[in-house]
Protein backbone atom coordinates (compact mmCIF):
# COMPACT_ATOMS: atom_id res chain seq x y z
CA UNK A 1 0.00 0.00 0.00
CA UNK A 2 1.32 3.45 -0.90
CA UNK A 3 2.01 6.00 1.82
CA UNK A 4 -0.13 9.12 1.75
CA UNK A 5 0.92 12.71 2.36
CA UNK A 6 -0.14 13.98 5.76
CA UNK A 7 -0.22 17.72 5.04
CA UNK A 8 1.26 20.67 3.22
CA UNK A 9 4.95 20.50 2.33
CA UNK A 10 6.84 23.67 3.25
CA UNK A 11 10.30 24.09 1.72
CA UNK A 12 12.91 26.10 3.66
CA UNK A 13 15.68 27.85 1.74
CA UNK A 14 19.28 27.06 2.63
CA UNK A 15 21.06 30.36 1.97
CA UNK A 16 24.76 31.24 1.90
CA UNK A 17 24.67 31.86 5.66
CA UNK A 18 22.71 28.68 6.31
CA UNK A 19 18.96 28.34 6.66
CA UNK A 20 16.84 30.70 8.72
CA UNK A 21 14.92 27.70 10.01
CA UNK A 22 17.02 24.58 10.59
CA UNK A 23 15.91 21.04 11.39
CA UNK A 24 17.15 19.14 14.40
CA UNK A 25 20.52 17.51 13.70
CA UNK A 26 20.00 13.90 12.63
CA UNK A 27 16.29 14.33 11.81
CA UNK A 28 15.35 12.63 8.55
CA UNK A 29 14.42 15.32 5.97
CA UNK A 30 14.16 15.85 2.22
CA UNK A 31 16.88 18.04 0.69
CA UNK A 32 17.00 19.54 -2.81
CA UNK A 33 20.62 19.60 -4.04
CA UNK A 34 21.46 21.79 -7.07
CA UNK A 35 24.55 19.74 -7.99
CA UNK A 36 22.47 16.56 -8.24
CA UNK A 37 19.40 18.49 -9.50
CA UNK A 38 17.35 16.12 -7.38
CA UNK A 39 15.68 15.70 -4.02
CA UNK A 40 17.28 13.19 -1.66
CA UNK A 41 16.35 11.88 1.75
CA UNK A 42 18.99 13.08 4.15
CA UNK A 43 19.75 14.82 7.41
CA UNK A 44 21.59 17.85 8.73
CA UNK A 45 24.72 17.41 10.77
CA UNK A 46 27.18 19.87 12.26
CA UNK A 47 30.76 20.24 11.02
CA UNK A 48 33.63 19.75 13.51
CA UNK A 49 33.79 23.54 14.09
CA UNK A 50 30.53 23.10 16.05
CA UNK A 51 28.65 25.76 14.05
CA UNK A 52 28.55 25.06 10.31
CA UNK A 53 25.68 22.85 9.09
CA UNK A 54 26.50 19.91 6.83
CA UNK A 55 23.73 18.43 4.67
CA UNK A 56 24.16 14.66 4.33
CA UNK A 57 22.64 12.18 1.81
CA UNK A 58 21.07 9.40 3.89
CA UNK A 59 21.73 6.75 1.22
CA UNK A 60 25.46 7.39 0.78
CA UNK A 61 26.34 9.29 4.00
CA UNK A 62 28.13 11.81 1.74
CA UNK A 63 27.90 15.57 2.24
CA UNK A 64 25.80 17.24 -0.48
CA UNK A 65 27.65 19.70 -2.74
CA UNK A 66 24.92 22.30 -3.32
CA UNK A 67 22.02 21.95 -0.85
CA UNK A 68 19.45 24.65 -1.58
CA UNK A 69 16.15 23.69 0.10
CA UNK A 70 14.96 21.32 2.84
CA UNK A 71 11.61 20.10 4.12
CA UNK A 72 10.29 17.59 6.62
CA UNK A 73 9.67 14.07 5.35
CA UNK A 74 5.90 14.25 4.81
CA UNK A 75 5.04 10.62 5.57
CA UNK A 76 3.84 9.06 8.82
CA UNK A 77 6.20 6.71 10.57
CA UNK A 78 9.38 8.33 9.23
CA UNK A 79 11.54 8.82 12.28
CA UNK A 80 14.89 9.96 13.47
CA UNK A 81 18.14 8.67 12.05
Amino acid sequence: MAKELTGIITWHEIGPNGPANIPDAGKEILIYDGFLDDVVKGYMSIMPDGETPAWIDLTTDDQLHDPQWWTDVPFPGEGQR
